[in-house]
């Protein structure tokens, strides 16, 4: 008997490597199967820990250990090929999409230009390229904490910081400062 076509799909593919990568695999703890259904829900590793049941102090470690056992990362697998569909658009699919649209003449039933959805359609896009990701900026006081082990480094550091003493500057000597056009 001849395969579907619609079997040959590598989402389809995809989803019989991860059964049967299911079935090889030993059964997980009612811990480890809970985390794996909130990774493959989209969660985090420590968040997903946490929700499985460990205690918040450790979700984080036991989140990243848990994530790199094998049979863990069978079944995250499993289930997000569960999850995957052809019917789901890709990246590429949806940026086409919202380019049209970004592109269509919208007009009211009077003839005016509509323009809301076209800036959704760019705005949108503009998420998903990272356009409005900023480099973080510090406003205000910045503070700056450094731990030393000795008295004579801490008086060093608190003279460095006042502006009384720069690095290199040897202890007892005055710091000239130097202006431009002064020699």
């Amino acid at each position: 008997m001849p395969r579907r076509p619609e079997l040959d799909t590598p989402e389809a593919q995809a989803k019989r490597n991860a059964s049967h990568a299911l079935t090889r695999a030993t059964v997980l703890s009612d811990k480890q199967e809970k985390f794996a259904v909130h990774v493959a829900s989209g969660s985090n590793y420590a968040e997903s820990a946490r929700l499985a049941g460990f205690a918040p102090a450790t979700a984080a470690s036991m989140g990243s250990q848990l994530a790199h056992k094998p049979k863990v990362m069978a079944r995250i697998a499993q289930l997000t090929a569960l999850t995957t569909s052809d019917k789901i658009l890709s990246i590429i699919a949806r940026k086409e999409r919202l380019s049209d649209i970004a592109t269509e003449d919208n007009r009211s039933d009077k003839g005016s230009l509509q323009r809301g959805s076209n800036i959704a359609a760019i705005i949108e896009l503009n998420k998903m390229d990272n356009v409005y990701v900023r480099e973080p900026r510090v406003e205000g006081v910045r503070i700056l904490n450094i731990n030393v082990h000795d008295k004579e480094t801490a008086e060093l550091m608190t003279r460095m910081a006042a502006g009384e003493l720069r690095e290199g500057d040897e202890e007892g000597e005055d710091i000239i400062e130097i202006t431009e056009g002064e020699e």
